[in-house]
C-alpha cells in the first residue's frame, strides 16, 4: 500500500513473491521518488529465467505512480540484456545531482555471465514522473568483484573500478560528476588489485 512501506519491505516482498532467498546473487532494487508530477516507486526486478546452466535472466526497471492509494504502472526501461547475452546481478543506487529538479536519477549496473573476471554493463537513467531516459551507456567494463565496480560516493561523484584486460593487476579508478548532459570525469588514478 503506497505511503506505508519502506524500500526495505518492498525489496523482501519482492524477493518473497519470486522465490529468492539470501545468498543466490539474484538482487531486486526499489526507491521511493517524489516528483513535481507525483510520488512513485521505482523498481529493479531480475526474473530468472533457465537456471545458472542456461541464463536467460530479464532485467528491466519498472514506475509505478501513487494514485489514490494504490500504485499503477506508467513506465518501464524494457530489458537490460543485451543482444548477445543475458544479465545477471542487478545492482542500483539513486543518485541526487545538484542542479537538477523534477527528475529520478540512478545508475544500474549488472554482470554478464560466464565471463571470469567481471563484466559489467553500466546505465545511467532518469525518470521523469512519465518515461525513463537512457543518459549513458558506457562501454562494459572489466572488474574484480561486481559489487565494488561501481561506488557513489559524496555529493553523488560515481567512480568507475575496472581493469584494462583480464590479465592485468593494475586497476583503473575513474570518478565522474553528474550534470545535466550526463556524466563528466574528473578524476583519474590507478591502485593495484590485492
Amino acid at each position: 500500500m503506497p505511503g506505508s512501506a519502506t524500500v526495505e519491505q518492498v525489496q523482501s516482498g519482492l524477493n518473497h513473491l519470486l522465490g529468492y532467498t539470501k545468498g543466490l546473487g539474484i538482487h531486486n532494487v526499489a526507491f521511493f521518488a517524489n516528483l513535481p508530477k507525483g510520488d512513485f516507486l521505482i523498481v529493479g526486478v531480475e526474473l530468472w529465467r533457465g537456471g545458472p546452466a542456461i541464463n536467460e535472466d530479464y532485467i528491466c526497471f519498472r514506475a509505478y505512480a501513487d494514485l489514490g492509494g494504490k500504485f499503477v504502472n506508467v513506465a518501464n526501461t524494457g530489458n537490460l540484456s543485451q543482444s548477445d547475452s543475458y544479465l545477471v546481478g542487478l545492482h542500483a543506487q539513486a543518485l541526487q545531482p545538484p542542479q537538477i529538479t523534477g527528475q529520478f536519477w540512478f545508475i544500474a549496473w549488472a554482470n554478464v555471465p560466464p565471463q571470469s573476471p567481471y563484466t559489467i554493463v553500466i546505465r545511467l537513467y532518469t525518470f521523469d514522473g512519465k518515461r525513463f531516459r537512457k543518459v549513458w551507456e558506457p562501454q562494459n567494463i572489466i572488474a574484480t568483484n561486481i559489487d565494488n565496480a561501481i561506488q557513489v560516493g559524496p555529493s553523488d561523484a560515481i567512480t568507475i573500478n575496472r581493469m584494462r584486460s583480464w590479465k592485468t593487476s593494475t586497476i583503473v579508478h575513474e570518478q565522474y560528476v553528474i550534470s545535466e548532459k550526463g556524466p563528466k570525469k574528473t578524476k583519474e588514478w590507478k591502485s593495484r588489485r590485492e
